[in-house]
């Protein structure tokens, strides 16, 4: 399906590329011209549009969740992982990210507030590549909330004005600089905090000693986040396979380590069980201590992975970490059908945004990520088993549009090259929908 291209998002993308910054540019996923030496043919100017599945729901309230998920050779749909509001590549293909925007509008709208003036959070990693996503996704959320409110659009550079809403933009490190607490709630420069995005606030916050971490509960509750109380199933991968039970999804195999030595004792439980297995800090984000063991790999190998894993954390989390990355989790590696690349096979992730409203949820797929190396069973290298695109050199050699062709062979899909036929990407979405219910349905 075609659309008219986004001029706004190209044209931020543009003024980035003009001032040094490298990424990949959301609105040429999936264009099949970008490689070539010429520019497009006149159709190619408009863009790729992915379908959004609205789904009847036993949901009460609003929420947001982008699932990465994948088929396995053995024919199982997983999820790998739920990201929250931390997430990018909503925007992907379209270059639009207005159902985004729009359901944070209405999430904020759905919530009580005070009357003074307020704040609502836009908040990022330091290593975002996606800079003009979500600064474009917090404009048109910004010209929502304008249709009622006086309202501004601002950076944690400036001094807050009198208008009854500021939308303040910026780092997480650099926003935690100007947050306080009295155990109730959140305020920035004095004012009370109502919405926010990216969960990864919270962690930094702990680290800080500005709110307290309880387990998987936080104090004061993060209501102001676009994902709500589920910010705690966003940092808790384990959780998040044990609601998949009865979704759709097949539950992956985990464990919880609270100790090195216990992390080291599950993962070769894993290995002498013949299984591959991942692991994955807590509240972790951009691909941050996540590393692949496997059987092939030799006792000094995997422990300097776990050790890799950990010194990764911890250089980037900086003092305090081990109050945030604990517990270790560990899953059983599931292997996606191949994605076949003239240099090899790669295994890949498809990426779903969930947008949960009362009585309904809207999936939209967004993209396909696919591992910059080809997957070599013999090693299990990072490159080969891990898709984000954090810290890589920006190429959209790795992204994949979901309803787009094979660049190499136009008369084959690109799902069709995953081995998704029509009936099992409908269930992929049905599983999303079914999933993003169960974990709102579970914190009712």
């Amino acid at each position: 399906m075609k659309q008219q291209k986004d001029f706004h998002a190209i044209a931020v993308e543009l003024a980035l590329l003009a001032a040094g910054h490298s990424f990949p540019r959301l609105s040429q996923v999936g264009a099949g011209w970008v490689e070539g030496s010429d520019g497009p043919r006149r159709s190619e100017i408009y863009s790729l549009s992915e379908p959004s599945f609205s789904i009847a729901t036993d949901t009460s309230s609003f929420g947001i969740f982008l699932l990465d998920t994948l088929v396995a050779r053995d024919g199982r749909i997983c999820l790998i992982e739920a990201n929250g509001s931390n997430a990018a590549l909503s925007s992907a293909i379209s270059g639009r990210d207005d159902r985004r925007a729009r359901h944070m509008y209405l999430t904020l709208r759905s919530r009580r507030w005070t009357d003074a003036p307020s704040v609502a959070l836009i908040a990022y990693a330091p290593s975002l590549l996606h800079i003009g996503e979500l600064y474009l996704r917090a404009g048109v959320f910004a010209q929502y909330l304008s249709e009622e409110f006086v309202v501004r659009l601002t950076n944690d550079r400036d001094h807050l004005g009198d208008e009854e809403i500021s939308i303040v933009c910026g780092r997480i490190p650099d926003l935690a600089d100007h947050i306080t607490s009295d155990g109730r709630g959140i305020y920035y420069r004095g004012r009370p905090v109502v919405f926010g995005t990216n969960p990864n606030l919270l962690p930094e916050l702990v680290r800080r000693g500005i709110i307290r971490r309880d387990g998987d509960s936080y104090n004061p509750p993060p209501d102001f986040q676009h994902e709500g109380a589920a910010a705690a199933i966003v940092h808790n991968k384990s959780w998040q396979q044990d609601l998949a039970q009865g979704t759709g999804f097949t539950p992956l195999r985990h464990a919880e380590a609270v100790s090195e030595h216990d992390a080291w004792e599950i993962i070769e439980s894993f290995i002498a069980d013949g299984m591959p297995v991942i692991g994955k800090i807590n509240a972790g984000s951009g691909g941050v201590g996540i590393e692949c063991f496997a059987p092939v790999n030799s006792v000094a190998e995997r422990q300097r992975r776990l050790d890799n894993m950990l010194s990764t954390a911890r250089e980037r989390y900086g003092m305090n970490a081990d109050d945030t990355i604990f517990p270790l989790r560990f899953f059983e590696f599931a292997t996606s059908t191949p994605y076949t690349l003239r240099d090899g096979p790669r295994l890949w992730d498809f990426r779903f945004q969930c947008l949960v409203s009362p009585g309904r949820v809207e999936v939209t797929p967004c993209v396909i990520r696919l591992c910059p190396e080809a997957f070599d069973e013999s090693t299990y290298d990072r490159g080969g088993v891990v898709a984000n695109l954090t810290g890589r050199p920006p190429s959209l050699r790795y992204l994949r549009a979901p309803s787009s062709l094979r660049k190499s062979d136009p008369s084959v899909s690109v799902l069709d090259a995953m081995g998704i036929g029509q009936q099992r990407y409908y269930q992929m979405v049905e599983s999303c929908a079914r999933w993003s219910e169960a974990a709102y349905r579970g914190l009712a």
